[in-house]
């Protein structure tokens, strides 16, 4: 085997774990962010909306946070290496459910899996692809 060769593998190989590791974190904050949020009725948790480059606008007439993470799923693993992914939520009282309006979440279902997400990347990098 040839050098090149050899470092043309490693390349491949480390590619593969980082893209492992992004698609992996991706997938535990947005799955925890739509588990979190607070259910009445289900349409906030439904409404959780995922893409690439942008976000799928505007509410959708669902009740399933089910349907949501397929969403999500789908768009993770549509999702190419250097491009964004895009989450976000229709619901006009999303914000007040973020900022404790909600007896059952009153931490909110964002920021505090956002603050999981590096200690998640960093599991996701040593499990490999």
């Amino acid at each position: 085997m040839s050098f090149a060769r050899d470092v043309d593998r490693f390349v491949k190989k480390t590619e593969k774990r980082i893209e492992h590791a992004h698609k992996s974190a991706a997938t535990k904050l947005i799955t925890d962010v739509i588990d979190d949020t607070p259910q009445d009725t289900g349409f906030a948790a439904a409404n959780w909306r995922s893409g690439v480059g942008n976000a799928p606008d505007g509410p959708v007439d669902r009740t399933s946070a089910a349907e949501a993470k397929a969403e999500a799923l789908a768009a993770i693993a549509a999702w190419p290496m250097g491009t964004r992914l895009e989450f976000a939520n229709a619901a006009p009282y999303i914000l007040s459910l973020e900022f404790g309006s909600s007896n059952h979440r009153p931490a909110g279902m964002v920021r505090r899996n956002v603050k999981q997400f590096s200690r998640n990347v960093k599991r996701a990098a040593k499990r490999g692809a």
